[in-house]
C-alpha cells in the first residue's frame, strides 16, 4: 500500500543527501585550495552530515515498504559522484559507498525488527558507524580529487601555509640556531628585512650606526647572506618572500625529498590520512546522532506521524 508519508521521507532522504555531499565537495575544496582556510567553515556541512545521518537512521527503521528504505540512500548518494571524474577511485568508491549504505539500512532495520524493546541507541549503534563509514569514504575521494596529482597541493593540504606562522613563533629560538641569525624571527617580514634587522643588531653591537654604512655595503651583505640561507637550504630565495613562506618551501621541499621515490603516492597517502582522521571524529558525531535522533523520535510521535502498537515477535535461535 503506497502511503504519502513515507514517499516524503523517502524523497527528503535523497535530496538531502546528495545536497550534503555537494556542500562537502566545495568545503573540501576551500580546504585544499584556499590560503587562509578556517575550519570554522566545515561547521554548516557537519551539521547537514548530522540531519542526514539522523534522517538515514529514521528511515531504515520505520519504513514499511522496504524499497522505499533502500533506494533513497542509494540515488541521494550516487548523484554527487556524477560531477567527478570517472576515475578508478571514485568508481570504486561509489561502488564501496552503495554496498555500505544498503548493509547499514539492512542492519538498522534488522536490529529494530529483532529487538523486544526499542531503544534508540542500541538500535543505532548497529548500523550508524557504518554510515559514517560511508560518508567518511565519499568525503575523502572528494579531498584526492581536489588534491589531484600534485605532490605540492597534497603536502599544503595536510601541512597549510597558516599552520608554518604558529610554527615559527612557537619555534623561533630553535629556528634562529639552526638558520644562524640571532634576530628575532617575525613571519610577516620579508627575507631580505629580516637579514637587515641582523646587520642593524650585529653593527649595534659594534658600536656602529646602520646608516654610516653605504646602501650598497647593505645590499651586498643582504644578497650574500640570501645566498648562504639559500644554498643551506636549498631553495630558491629572491629576498621578497615573507618569513612564512620561505619557512613552508623549505619545509615542503625536505619532505619531497624524504619520500623521494614515493612522493607519487603523496596524495593517496594525504587522503588516507584525511579518511582515518574524519572517522576518528565521526564517534562524537555517532553521540549526538543519537541525541538528535531521540528528538526526531519524540516530535514524529507528538505529531502523530508515528504510533506505538503491540507485536508478536517470533526469533529463531539455534539449539541441541
Amino acid at each position: 500500500m503506497f502511503k504519502w508519508k513515507e514517499f516524503g521521507f523517502g524523497v527528503s532522504l535523497a535530496v538531502l543527501l546528495a545536497v550534503v555531499f555537494l556542500f562537502w565537495k566545495n568545503a573540501v575544496l576551500s580546504l585544499v585550495f584556499v590560503e587562509s582556510r578556517t575550519y570554522l567553515s566545515l561547521i554548516y556541512p557537519l551539521l547537514g552530515l548530522l540531519a542526514t545521518a539522523s534522517l538515514f537512521s529514521f528511515n531504515s527503521i520505520f519504513m514499511t515498504n522496504r524499497w522505499w528504505a533502500y533506494l533513497p540512500p542509494v540515488f541521494g548518494i550516487s548523484f554527487p559522484f556524477f560531477t567527478l571524474p570517472a576515475s578508478n577511485s571514485a568508481i570504486m568508491t561509489f561502488a564501496a559507498s552503495i554496498f555500505l549504505l544498503v548493509f547499514a539500512t539492512y542492519r538498522l532495520r534488522k536490529e529494530h525488527e529483532l529487538s523486544l524493546g526499542f531503544s534508540v541507541s542500541k538500535i543505532l549503534k548497529s548500523g550508524l558507524p557504518v554510515f559514517f563509514t560511508t560518508a567518511a569514504l565519499v568525503i575523502s575521494v572528494f579531498y584526492l580529487n581536489a588534491v589531484g596529482g600534485s605532490q605540492e597541493q597534497a603536502i599544503s593540504s595536510i601541512f597549510p601555509r597558516s599552520f608554518s606562522n604558529f610554527t615559527i613563533r612557537l619555534l623561533s629560538s630553535q629556528l634562529q640556531s639552526v638558520i644562524g641569525l640571532p634576530v628575532a624571527l617575525d613571519p610577516n617580514k620579508t627575507v631580505d628585512e629580516t637579514l637587515k634587522d641582523f646587520l642593524e643588531q650585529q653593527s649595534a653591537k659594534e658600536g656602529l650606526s646602520l646608516d654610516k654604512i653605504s646602501p650598497n655595503e647593505i645590499q651586498r651583505f643582504i644578497e650574500a647572506e640570501r645566498r648562504d640561507i639559500a644554498d643551506q637550504f636549498g631553495i630558491q630565495l629572491s629576498g621578497d618572500e615573507k618569513i612564512s613562506d620561505a619557512f613552508y618551501q623549505t619545509a615542503t621541499a625536505r619532505l619531497i625529498k624524504l619520500v623521494g621515490p614515493y612522493q607519487t603516492y603523496l596524495p593517496f597517502a594525504s587522503a588516507m590520512a584525511f579518511f582515518l582522521a574524519f572517522k576518528t571524529f565521526t564517534i562524537p558525531l555517532f553521540y549526538l546522532t543519537v541525541i538528535l535522533e531521540f528528538l526526531l523520535i519524540k516530535t514524529a510521535k507528538f505529531a502523530n506521524i508515528l504510533k506505538s502498537e503491540k507485536r508478536n515477535i517470533e526469533v529463531e535461535k539455534l539449539t541441541l
